[in-house]
């Protein structure tokens, strides 16, 4: 992506360059790399970014779903403990 627009914009800035000015010195040189260069680095980057926020955005949902469903747990296997204990406390006074 990054060179096809980098070669998109090589082009436009040529096709735009006025005939009568001459393209050997620095302001063309600098339009003719700068400018597609800054461009092409800008929508790369934009795009890059969009991609990492929607991984990013799932990787937190997965581990929000993956700690709730741990906490859970945790309170059934808390819940489970006490009735376990419960039932021995109960079966010790049956046994006494």
């Amino acid at each position: 992506m990054f060179l096809a627009l980098l070669l998109v914009c090589v082009f436009a800035v040529l096709l735009v360059w006025p005939k009568n000015m001459p393209t050997a010195p620095r302001k063309f040189w600098t339009s003719v790399t700068l400018f597609p260069v800054g461009l092409g680095t800008l929508a790369s980057l934009r795009t890059a970014k969009r991609i990492l926020v929607s991984r990013m955005s799932i990787l937190v949902s997965t581990t929000k779903a993956a700690m709730a469903t741990s906490t859970r747990a945790r309170s059934t296997a808390r819940c489970m403990r006490s009735k376990i204990a419960k039932l021995a406390q109960w079966h010790k006074k049956d046994l006494v």
